[in-house]
């Protein structure tokens, strides 16, 4: 495995989320997610603390992140921010609803 070199910054927000500004997000990491999400943010955006594995970035909040992050199913978890939260538990909501 070779590390691709990577810079975040380097890539302009706006050419995959219109005006989106980026908002720090933290996300909880399940242990066999982590190779996957150091893959996607960079090395430098996840850390462990107490045992735990997170991740805390800057991203734009938007349909596009909701359904990058639900493909990860329960491995990962948004701590923060409250709006994308909320935008991915109506949509896991309303997914199990259409199966119901």
């Amino acid at each position: 495995f070779d590390k691709r070199e990577f810079d975040i910054k380097l890539i302009p927000v706006t050419a995959w989320s219109g005006e989106s500004k980026p908002q720090t997000v933290v996300l909880k990491i399940a242990p066999e997610a982590r190779a996957e999400i150091e893959d996607w943010l960079g090395l430098e955006y996840v850390f462990d603390k107490k045992g735990e594995t997170f991740a805390e970035v800057p991203l734009p909040v938007n349909d596009h992140l909701v359904y990058e992050l639900l493909r990860y199913g329960n491995k990962v978890k948004v701590v923060s921010p409250a709006p994308l939260k909320e935008k991915l538990i109506a949509l896991a909501k309303s997914v199990v609803d259409n199966y119901s």
